[in-house]
């Protein structure tokens, strides 16, 4: 069977089904994904009563009507799909939950966070699904920024320092944001079928880990103005602890203290502020210079020996 090679957070992923991400050779797979047999009528029935189990080192998701997900010691993630399930939505659930998963249990804790490059660090951009993520990074990239990942972002802490993991370099953004930044879905590979959500190569990539700066909650309000206001740093610890990835699925995992330890540190050394924008116009690059300016950040420069 042919095996694909991809490179996603600082992994090397081998894949027998072809993966959105970028292609690598000759690299040891430190991660091995396992297409398994077809889900029998049975099991693919349970899919609809459970939706994720798990212990130490050992996790399955359940998806309805899709897959189910085992996921192994950080480094192994076995797919057993159903009859009906499309490449798509494989690919879908492999990329957002299930890898998700796989970063905990290889102790990066990820959160629902696009993340940019900035001259002081990583700067953490959260959100509820909608809330404009993606489309508030894909606006400061063109405002010089680079992006390290889009909608997950793992931290890890190294050498004493929570760090952002690069991802790859695309995004993942809605007809009506590509239109408002002026490109066109037609010839972009969607992320889900009958669903108009769409892959975007994202030019400016930051490819290296870099520490966590700051963050910004993204939320969308009933008011006609971009409002912009700092957390206190009481209340950042609840932040960051509610835009944790999957956070429901740590305890089964015996992970909750590893989440505690990383998000008491964040919120003590990242600032954050709240962005709230209105759901219309298109605002993007409105809500990307509130940013620039209320944070005092510019464009990362890398250091020239």
């Amino acid at each position: 069977m042919t095996q694909f090679l991809h490179r996603a957070y600082e992994l090397t992923i081998s894949s027998p089904i072809a993966l959105p991400l970028p292609e690598v050779s000759d690299c040891r797979a430190d991660v091995r994904i396992v297409l398994g047999a077809n889900l029998d009528a049975a099991e693919a029935k349970e899919l609809a009563s459970h939706r994720w189990a798990g212990r130490s080192g050992w996790f399955k998701l359940m998806v309805q009507g899709v897959a189910q997900y085992v996921i192994e010691e950080g480094c192994i993630i076995t797919i057993n799909p159903t009859k009906t399930a499309s490449h798509s939505d494989l690919v879908a659930f492999l990329m957002s939950s299930a890898l998700g998963a796989l970063l905990q249990q290889r102790g990066a804790l990820p959160f629902h966070a696009s993340t940019v490059a900035t001259n002081r660090g990583a700067l953490l951009i959260l959100g509820k699904s909608g809330a404009g993520k993606s489309t508030t990074m894909t606006a400061l990239t063109r405002r010089g920024f680079a992006m390290v990942s889009d909608d997950i972002t793992p931290v890890s802490l190294r050498n004493g320092q929570l760090v952002a993991l690069p991802a790859y370099p695309s995004t993942r953004l809605w007809a009506d944001a590509l239109g408002g930044f002026g490109y066109s879905a037609d010839e972009l590979l969607s992320v889900r079928e009958n669903i108009s959500k769409y892959y975007l190569n994202i030019g400016t990539f930051h490819d290296q880990p870099e520490q966590v700066a700051g963050g910004v909650i993204l939320q969308v309000h009933n008011e006609p103005q971009i409002e912009v206001t700092h957390i206190p740093q009481s209340e950042a610890f609840g932040v960051f602890s509610r835009f944790t990835f999957r956070k429901r699925f740590l305890k089964c995992q015996n992970l909750l203290a590893f989440q505690f330890s990383v998000t008491t540190a964040l919120a003590k050394s990242a600032p954050v502020i709240r962005v709230q924008r209105p759901m219309a116009p298109f605002c993007a690059d409105e809500v990307a210079e509130k940013i620039t300016n209320a944070l005092a950040i510019a464009p990362y420069q890398p250091v020239i020996a």
